[in-house]
């Protein structure tokens, strides 16, 4: 064989096994990283729960001040708010 003929050849396997470590490395990192996807998920939800919760004191600080303020009717309100 000749000289450039072993180079083609030395370069298609080095081109081959390069891919394949490659194709390989990757589907070992999204294989370790599913269970991130499912917590960051679940990050959200929690979120969301903490964000409807502070909206939900803010609204009762607010109705108390007013109650105390002598807006009686707002009582019916901080009630429902529980």
């Amino acid at each position: 064989m000749k000289i450039r003929t072993k180079l083609i050849v030395a370069l298609i396997t080095l081109i081959l096994g390069s891919t394949a470590c490659i194709y390989l490395s990757f589907s070992i990192i999204s294989q370790e990283l599913e269970p991130w996807k499912e917590r960051a998920s679940s990050n959200g939800t929690i979120v969301n729960l903490a964000g409807r919760q502070r909206m939900l004191t803010q609204k009762m600080s607010k109705e108390a001040e007013s109650v105390l303020a002598g807006n009686l009717q707002l009582i019916d309100a901080l009630e429902g708010s529980r």
